[in-house]
This record gives structure tokens, sequence and C-alpha cells, in this order.
């Protein structure tokens, strides 16, 4: 038997919208409510709507930010069986035209 563990592309198609108000992430069934992105935290992680064994939740935080010089990002997950977070940044380099 054959397993597909990433789905075909023309199958995993999703519209990212722009998130403007306050939402619930997932629906009462468990399966995803919304996709898309928003310029500060609207979407609402209802965990209890959730239907894996709890040991299989997993979650993450991403957070992107940047300026004229600098950019980066923080990452802060929690995999049921381990939690770790992560920072990396950038700065711009200055350099000369020849």
């Amino acid at each position: 038997m054959k397993y597909k563990i990433i789905p075909e592309p023309e199958k995993a198609i999703t519209k990212q919208i722009k998130i403007k108000q306050e939402t619930n992430l997932l629906n009462n069934s468990g399966f995803l409510n919304v996709s898309g992105w928003s310029r500060k935290p609207l979407v609402i992680f209802n965990e209890t709507n959730i239907k894996a064994d709890k040991k299989r939740i997993k979650k993450w935080e991403h957070y992107t930010f940047y300026n004229k010089n600098y950019c980066g990002g923080i990452t802060i997950s929690d995999i049921a069986t381990v939690g770790m977070g992560s920072m990396l940044g950038f700065a711009e380099v200055m350099y000369q035209e020849w």
C-alpha cells in the first residue's frame, strides 16, 4: 500500500485571507475554521474543539518582526512531550557598491 504523507499540491490549496476580526481557529467539529494571516493576534485557539488524543496535540506560536535595519522571528512550541523555543535575528550588513 502506498502512503502519502504530503498531500498532492492541487489538493492542498487554501485561500489565504486577511483576518480582520477575532475568529476561532477550529470549528466545533475540530476542523480548521480559517486559513489566513493578520497584523495582530486575532485567531482564538479553542483547544476544547480538538478531537485528537491530548498526547498528539502540537502547539506553537511564531512571531516575525522587522524594520529598516533588523529582522527576526521567535517561535515557542509545545509538542505534548517536549517544549522548546527559538529566536533568530539578522542585522543589516553594510556594504559598498563597486
